[in-house]
């Protein structure tokens, strides 16, 4: 049985016409799901009772009902740790500010990338495929009342080492037939992949594009990021200036401040230095604690470090962690719940 959230719309089109449908069900078949919230195809009313017999016994329909949902004392941010099968966990993160209401996806059930202040990257572990992208999205679009506003493949694993997936499934949660969340709303994030982000200019959709910077120094990179011994920033930059000029889009860069490590004076020279001729934006972000290696800036330190970043005045920012109290901030997802 095919699972009905790996097809994107023209896809299930033809599937339906080559089982004896009519092109037309695909239609109402996505706004079923995808827009009432329906996964059943017996209630499916607008559908003869004969075809959606035979729609249940063809295709799967069933989300990730294997999960636990903790919830934040703090700021309500929710955290799922969902089950993909007998050995896979993913967990994802929803969080509501004020009209924003954004859902942090996983790509993949855990990370060979190993950055060492990355909780995620403790374990490798395999690609989502396309419906499990997409059931992760559905699981939690079906439980919250809230519309959802915006996406961000910031989650579990390197969304670039499984684009073979990513992009079919970011396709069907785009589709106007469908959920149609902009495509102007969905983030995906990568730790400097640029074989991935060569493939990202080629996709039509106007996504946007977050790096996972963290040192503009190449050793110190190297270091805190063992991806950037074989994605060195020199040819990350030459790759998003590339980027940049055929999308003609802003790119967000995202920073941990780890203190007395990355924060220093030589850090926002070279920082300043990297940045200075491309379009973008830095998300300033506090290091939540994962590992005994570094500790959490103060907020002096957080501070200070604004503060000389000043030359870059309106395009810094600090985004603040959501989900502390759950570890389900940022770098704190392991696939499976340990709370502090």
């Amino acid at each position: 049985m095919d699972s009905i959230f790996g097809f994107e719309f023209l896809e299930l089109q033809k599937d339906l016409n080559l089982k004896g449908f009519e092109k037309f069900r695909a239609g109402q078949i996505f706004k079923w799901i995808y827009c009432k919230k329906v996964n059943d195809f017996t209630k499916m009313t607008d559908i003869s009772t004969n075809d959606r017999i035979k729609l249940g016994q063809i295709y799967d329909t069933s989300l990730l009902y294997d999960f636990t949902e903790l919830v934040s004392k703090i700021d309500n941010t929710k955290k799922y740790l969902f089950r993909i099968d007998s050995k896979n966990f993913i967990e994802s993160v929803f969080m509501v500010e004020n009209k924003r209401v954004t859902v942090c996806l996983s790509s993949q059930t855990g990370c060979s990338l190993g950055c060492k202040f990355c909780a995620t990257g403790k374990e490798s572990g395999r690609d989502l495929t396309v419906d499990e992208i997409v059931r992760q999205f559905l699981t939690i679009f079906y439980n919250n009342p809230q519309r959802i506003t915006n996406i961000v493949f910031m989650g579990m694993g390197e969304p670039l080492l499984n684009l073979q997936n990513l992009l079919p499934a970011i396709k069907i949660i785009n589709s106007d037939k469908g959920i149609n969340i902009g495509a102007r709303k969905i983030t995906v994030s990568t730790a400097g992949i640029i074989k991935g982000i060569e493939q990202l200019i080629k996709f039509p959709l106007q996504i946007k594009l977050a790096v996972s910077l963290n040192s503009a120094i190449q050793e110190k990179r190297e270091k805190l990021m063992p991806v950037s011994k074989t994605n060195n920033i020199y040819d990350l930059k030459k790759i998003l200036k590339d980027y940049q000029k055929i999308k003609n889009k802003r790119i967000t860069f995202e920073y941990i401040i780890l203190p007395g490590i990355n924060d220093g004076k030589e850090d926002v020279e070279a920082l300043f230095d990297y940045l200075k001729d491309i379009d973008c934006k830095l998300n300033i972000i506090p290091y939540n604690k994962t590992v005994e290696d570094f500790r959490e800036p103060t907020e002096k330190e957080i501070k200070q470090f604004y503060e000389r970043l000043s030359k870059f005045k309106n395009a810094v920012s600090i985004r603040k962690s959501k989900g502390k109290d759950i570890n389900g901030a940022c770098g704190q997802l392991r696939g499976k719940f340990i709370i502090s």
